[in-house]
């Protein structure tokens, strides 16, 4: 008797989902309710933060400038004014969302519907259009990294020696050959920056058909990309970030076409990996990226075996040189440039806080030249995490947050300094757009990924070299320090799952459809 009543419990519950349970708790409602509660969160939010808190969220460097501060007021109100604007966005898709979900999804059927070569002209056609309007409307005057690559571009040009013993060479070599070329590494430097940024779409649009068949996909893609706000502001800054990723994206899509049965592609990827490595030197040990896809694409283990062999063989002899050369130099064994120490003892030292910031040089202002300098750093920072092995794996969590939390980085950049003034209210509003932008994207990539491991479909090769790809790039910030600009090279892999998501979504809903 004791066990009747749970039973009996149970079939009542049943019976109420059954009757009234699905047709309220559904997919509908559920993002009705969650627009509806975003939306309130952002009306609540200028009333449950400060305009301290909100200047120590934007402005954490400055916090204690207080000229700076009190001229940022007008900003201040203006993020209030669009928190208010886009939660009344948020509760007004609410309420129109059957409305607004037959819109969207007439849209992406007219996306469908579209022929794929009238698409990708068209798409990179408009890219262009935008970056070139962004370059005569916001036109950037370089300031801290992007100034010192394009004058160490320059230099390394005009006296054939390079200056820097901090900077990879990657970068300003590739500016320098645009120099001697051209004369005007300023200019030439931003119609470069303008093709790299479509060879990413472009690229990016090759892998996906690759992996996932799917010309949706791959248009859904392109257009995020194309109007992806941090993207179209890289075309007029002189990062590094632009040029690394066409060569990651450049080698995967050799491994995924499986071009690297032949020796020259394979030679090739060893290249490509090496020149992405003098770009960023964490790149370096990137020869255990080929052999993992190769498996992932169905490689025979003699064709993986001889592959690696040959990227790898590669990649030493194009590295080398340019580590006996910085032997000779520094007096120290430095394979692309002495980073290692600076970074890696920045996250990893008493006052660390996980992210960038100006730590204690004392230890080291005594030690010349910069190669052992960046030693003693890697030692002392070693022996921090010997020492706090604890603290060092509850930070690493903090700092891939750091890496991830906000987007904007080429955006700070391109904004902070331009020949042309723009409004003080200008800058927030596009970098809040961007933000907005960039997290939903996120979002829509953390969703697929959520799902492809409830659904326990994570032997899909998109998936698994996506993962494998932001695993690699992710571990830098992770054990160094987390800053957001680490992040821009995985944008394609994230675009690439948000995209996969949304195609899923709409053939799922066309398929009910039809039945």
């Amino acid at each position: 008797m004791r066990h009747a009543e749970p039973d009996a419990v149970v079939t009542a519950l049943r019976k109420y989902i059954n009757s009234y349970g699905a047709t309220v708790i559904n997919t509908v409602n559920l993002i009705r309710a969650l627009l509806a509660g975003t939306g309130i969160l952002f009306l609540l939010f200028p009333l449950l933060i400060s305009s301290t808190d909100l200047a120590q969220i934007l402005w954490s460097s400055r916090i204690n400038d207080i000229e700076f501060i009190e001229k940022q007021q007008s900003v201040l109100y203006l993020v209030r004014f669009f928190s208010v604007a886009a939660g009344v966005a948020f509760i007004t898709c609410a309420v129109l969302y059957k409305y607004l979900i037959r819109f969207y999804l007439s849209i992406i059927a007219a996306i469908d519907s579209t022929d794929f070569k009238i698409w990708t002209y068209s798409i990179l056609s408009t890219g262009v259009l935008v970056r070139v309007l962004w370059l005569i409307f916001v036109p950037t005057l370089q300031v801290s990294d992007p100034a010192e690559y394009l004058s160490l571009g320059i230099s390394l040009a005009d006296s054939y020696t390079y200056t820097s013993e901090y900077r990879a060479v990657g970068y300003p070599f590739f500016l320098a050959i645009l120099h001697l070329l051209t004369g005007n590494a300023a200019i030439t430097g931003l119609i470069a920056n303008l093709i790299l940024n479509m060879l990413i779409i472009f690229i990016s649009m090759k892998l996906i058909i690759k992996l996932t068949d799917s010309t949706l996909s791959a248009k859904i893609a392109s257009l995020f990309m194309v109007f992806f706000p941090d993207f179209i502001a890289s075309s007029g800054v002189f990062a590094v970030e632009p040029l690394f990723s066409v060569l990651l994206l450049s080698g995967l899509l050799l491994i995924v076409t499986k071009k690297c049965l032949h020796v020259k592609y394979s030679i090739l990827l060893g290249v490509l990996f090496s020149l992405a490595a003098f770009v960023k030197p964490l790149f370096v040990a990137s020869f255990v990226i080929p052999p993992i896809i190769m498996f992932i694409m169905n490689y025979r283990v003699k064709e993986i075996t001889r592959s690696s062999l040959i990227v790898s063989i590669t990649m030493l002899l194009v590295i080398s040189p340019w580590a006996v050369r910085n032997f000779q130099v520094m007096g120290e064994f430095v394979p692309i440039a002495p980073l290692a120490g600076t970074n890696l003892y920045m996250g990893n030292n008493p006052d660390a806080t996980g992210g960038y910031y100006q730590y204690d040089h004392s230890i080291v202002d005594h030690i010349e030249p910069r190669a052992k300098k960046d030693k003693a750093l890697v030692k002392a920072a070693i022996a921090y995490i010997v020492e706090n092995p604890l603290k060092f794996i509850t930070m690493m969590p903090y700092k891939l947050y750091l890496t991830y939390y906000r987007d904007s980085s080429m955006i700070d950049w391109a904004l902070q300094k331009t020949s042309r003034p723009i409004s003080d209210k200008t800058k927030p509003l596009i970098t809040i757009f961007n933000e907005v932008y960039y997290h939903l994207i996120l979002l829509l990539a953390l969703i697929y990924i959520f799902i492809v491991l409830i659904k326990k479909q994570y032997m899909q090769p998109v998936f698994l070299i996506g993962i494998i790809v932001i695993g690699y790039l992710s571990a830098f910030p992770a054990v160094f320090m987390g800053i957001p600009r680490l992040h821009y090279p995985m944008m394609p892999i994230l675009f690439i799952f948000a995209s996969i998501l949304i195609t899923n979504n709409y053939l799922k809903h066309h398929k009910q459809t039809d039945n």
